[in-house]
């Protein structure tokens, strides 16, 4: 039982300093969703709902936007799917 507790109590210390951390940090943090953000989220949603992208192709390797040449990473779209 010591020893569930002693857990419990390094999980309740990390917590606490995880949020002293960060917390303070999210005044400075922009209210708005940046640019990528709702084109990710969309690129996600098509891929959940049908295993196609924006533009109709099945699982891409990488997600082919305007100004972006090379693609977008998938790992953040296939992840939020």
């Amino acid at each position: 039982m010591k020893t569930r507790l002693q857990t419990a109590m390094k999980a309740l210390v990390l917590a606490a300093v995880t949020a002293a951390i960060y917390l303070p940090g999210l005044q400075y943090a922009p209210i708005y969703l940046a640019n990528d953000e709702p084109k990710f989220a969309l690129q996600a949603r098509a891929i959940a709902a049908t295993g196609r992208d924006l533009d109709g192709e099945f699982m891409p390797l990488y997600f082919s936007e305007a100004g972006y040449p090379a693609g977008r990473d998938p790992l953040i779209i296939y992840l939020t799917a």
